[in-house]
C-alpha cells in the first residue's frame, strides 16, 4: 500500500511539474521591433540577454533597496560652481585621438552602483 501510494505522488509531481508554466523571456524579438519602429537615431538588436529573465535582468539594474536607508544618513556636499565652464564640452572633439571614447564595454554581471 505504501508503495503505491509513493507512486502515486510521485506521478502527480511530475505531472504538475511538467505543467508549471515556464517563465515568458522578458526581452523578444516584438520589444526589438518595437523600439525600431519609433525610428529614433539608434536601433535595438538581440543580444544576450534575450533569453534572461525579468528577474535576472532588474538584478543588474537600479540600486538595492538597502541604499536607500543607508543615504539617509549621509550629509549632502556643496560644491562651488566655477564661473569659467565652457558652453559647450564634448570628449570626442577635445581628446579626438583617444580611442576609448568610443567603446562601449560590455560591463557584463558588474556589482558596481555609480
Amino acid at each position: 500500500m505504501f508503495l503505491r501510494l509513493c507512486l502515486v505522488v510521485c506521478l502527480a509531481l511530475a505531472v504538475v511539474n511538467g505543467r508549471v508554466a515556464k517563465p515568458k523571456p522578458f526581452l523578444t524579438e516584438s520589444l526589438v521591433n518595437e523600439i525600431n519602429s519609433a525610428k529614433t537615431t539608434w536601433t535595438a538588436e538581440p543580444s544576450k540577454f534575450m533569453s534572461w529573465s525579468e528577474e535576472s535582468i532588474k538584478r543588474l539594474m537600479g540600486v538595492r533597496p538597502e541604499y536607500f536607508e543607508q543615504i539617509k544618513s549621509v550629509a549632502p556636499i556643496e560644491h562651488k560652481v566655477p564661473e569659467d565652464l565652457p558652453d559647450n564640452f564634448d570628449a570626442r572633439v577635445q581628446w579626438p585621438n583617444c580611442p576609448s571614447l568610443k567603446e562601449v564595454r560590455d560591463q557584463g554581471r558588474s556589482v558596481l552602483f555609480y
